[in-house]
């Protein structure tokens, strides 16, 4: 009997919490099944409840789910109720590498992924860290130190990585919008006017209460030029869905009807970046990375809470490319908005969609599977 060959090692990919690191794991995967592996040798673990679970099930990733609690670098009382949670995901992780035995663990970031690669590290498993933005997380900054490989986004992150092997290989996109349709036929399945320009505005998954009141309060000045695909989140603190409609029903019928409020966009996205002439969103790092490889015009308004000004860094990167406009939340008004996109003319907007372009990597994809596949070699 002919010796069978023993099959590849499985690859660990560890990340969520945010958009971010949610969406470079399933990326990473995604990437992983094009470049040969076979869907089965790979598996997603995350955190019970996080929004990397939902996506792992959307996708059909094999996923295990974790313990897990936020690590943070200042005082908090809620650091007694959440390190017994990373004690307890490291103990969890350690039993789930000994069982799958991966050749590698790939972390994206996020609370979730450190106990993973803590375990990784203490049974020997070689790890990669892949860092999305500009200035990495705690938990990337932690697995650096036991990474053998750490593939960037972006060039200037590497001061942050000293002495680390690292390598700049890009930030994956979503398989869903790697192939955007004509824009006639997006506007066609929308259902919206040909005669106007549309502007998508998004503040993320959750949603943004600064930028929905804003957006909001610019209705009337916005409409009589534009039609407006808002995506106002499905959080309930930040969502303000109830004080949108409420609006809406204020303006004339015929701006009404180029208003269109939704909670969270799923498989319409790719239709609407297609169809959009601007996107006004946050500046986070699943959203820049769009906004950088689909080649998008934007005006982007960081969160001011993120880590380490993490999305202002982003967007002030975009704007001296010529990618993006950025606006500072504290000081935004509507009407300063509203000055602002009427300033830009379609030459602008084409202009900044060349120059969104030009700050991506040619074969994002290819690039990260290679080098995680490298690492698994040897």
């Amino acid at each position: 009997m002919a010796k069978q060959s023993p099959q590849p090692a499985l690859i660990a990919v560890t990340g969520g919490g945010s958009g971010g690191h949610t969406s470079a794991a399933a990326g990473i995967i995604e990437a992983l099944w094009e470049g040969g592996v076979d869907r089965q040798n790979v598996l997603w673990i995350g955190s019970v409840q996080g929004v990397e679970s939902r996506v792992a099930a959307q996708k059909k990733i094999a996923y295990q789910a974790i313990s897990s609690g936020k690590l943070r670098r200042y005082w908090s009382k809620d650091n007694f109720r959440d390190v017994p949670h990373i004690i307890a995901g490291i103990f969890q992780s350690m039993r789930l590498l000994r069982a799958n035995k991966p050749g590698v663990v790939v972390s994206t970031g996020g609370y979730v992924s450190l106990p993973v690669v803590i375990a990784a590290r203490l049974l020997g498993t070689p790890i990669v860290v892949h860092e999305q933005t500009l200035v990495p997380g705690l938990a990337n900054r932690i697995g650096s130190r036991f990474a053998r490989k750490v593939l960037l986004t972006f060039s200037e992150s590497q001061a942050h990585f000293s002495g680390r092997e690292c390598l700049v290989v890009g930030n994956p996109l979503r398989s869903e919008l790697k192939h955007l349709p004509n824009p006639a036929e997006a506007y066609r399945r929308l259902n919206l006017d040909k005669s106007l320009p549309l502007l998508y505005v998004t503040g993320g998954a959750q949603g943004s209460n600064a930028l929905n009141r804003v957006i909001g309060d610019a209705l009337p000045l916005l409409l009589p030029r534009w039609q407006i695909i808002h995506q106002y989140g499905t959080l309930p603190m930040e969502c303000d869905g109830d004080y949108l409609s409420s609006l809406a029903r204020l303006l004339e019928v015929e701006l009404t009807n180029r208003y269109h409020p939704i909670p969270y966009v799923e498989s319409s996205l790719s239709d609407i970046f297609a169809a959009a002439s601007l996107v006004i969103s946050r500046a986070g790092a699943a959203t820049v990375n769009e906004i950088i490889r689909l080649g998008l015009a934007a005006i982007l308004i960081p969160y001011p809470g993120a880590a380490d000004q993490e999305q202002l860094l982003l967007a002030q990167m975009l704007e001296k490319a010529g990618a993006a406009v950025h606006l500072d939340q504290a000081t935004l008004t509507p009407d300063e908005l509203v000055h602002c996109i009427n300033l830009l003319k379609p030459t602008d907007l084409q202009i900044m969609r060349q120059n969104a372009r030009a700050l991506s990597l040619d074969d994002v994809e290819g690039r990260l599977a290679e080098a995680i596949l490298n690492v698994r070699k040897h």
